[in-house]
């Protein structure tokens, strides 16, 4: 069983690692301060039965976020990631956004609060990703990309990618190559790099036009390595041909 509170509580012992009284274990982030053996927390990371924390995904997401691009990707990493893993949204502020299907949704992270440590950055499609407020997402990128974290984009978060110059040197796709190279500009040189198919992994950096969002999901949970590959593979094929067991569809 695992916990995680929110909002500030008062403890009284010098440890940073505690056990409430019903055995849940979790460990400190954040401590405003100690006196008199009295600590006060605002933030406290939730650790697994056997004492290590969560590994976190961030997905992050825009105003009128497609918030089926992310579905599949998000319930999979929980479902398949047996309680070894967190899914946390990340936006431009922490104020409230909503999908492009009406969800509201409250950011976990503005980009000034992003932790250090976490398993994969995920970018999820919208129109959002056009304006010139998402290019404050850059330097996040950029910064996952050089720690060789997992990185996907999906729809025009792929593409923002490109204006990120983080696909020049990779096998990737898109929506559309010549969309990208007039939205990139000079920053993309990656054209040949450029390959026609729903979903393309390369390293760490997975991208994916906006009709794969299955092909996306698959490629994200293999890249992370959250179940054996037949796992993945049966879900895959269950939810893009309706039946499990069923073999890959044969290339002419």
């Amino acid at each position: 069983m695992l916990q995680k509170l929110c909002h500030s509580h008062v403890f009284t012992t010098s440890d940073r690692r505690f056990e409430l009284t019903n055995g849940v274990n979790f460990r400190l982030s954040c401590v405003s301060g100690i006196k008199n053996s009295i600590i006060v927390v605002h933030k406290i990371i939730c650790l697994r039965s056997n004492g290590e924390m969560k590994k976190e995904v961030l997905f992050v997401i825009l105003d009128q976020y497609a918030d089926w691009e992310a579905a599949y990707l998000s319930t999979c990493i929980l479902a398949l990631g047996k309680g070894n893993y967190e899914v946390k949204t990340v936006s431009l502020t922490r104020e409230p956004i909503s999908s492009a299907g009406g969800f509201k949704v409250l950011p976990d992270y503005d980009l000034q609060s992003v932790p250090v440590e976490y398993e994969a950055l995920i970018l999820i499609g919208g129109m959002k990703w056009l304006e010139d407020s998402a290019l404050a997402v850059k330097a996040l990128v950029q910064d996952a990309v050089a720690k060789h974290r997992i990185v996907g984009g999906i729809c025009l978060a792929s593409a923002f990618l490109g204006v990120c110059g983080v696909l020049n040197k990779i096998n990737h796709t898109s929506n559309d190559l010549a969309y990208m190279q007039n939205w990139a500009g000079e920053t993309y040189i990656g054209a040949a790099k450029y390959i026609k198919e729903p979903a393309v992994c390369d390293g760490n950096i997975i991208t994916a036009n906006g009709t794969a969002t299955l092909e996306f999901t698959r490629e994200v949970l293999l890249a992370l390595d959250i179940a054996p590959e037949s796992n993945i593979v049966e879900w895959y094929n269950f939810h893009k041909l309706g039946f499990y067991n069923a073999p890959m569809p044969k290339m002419p």
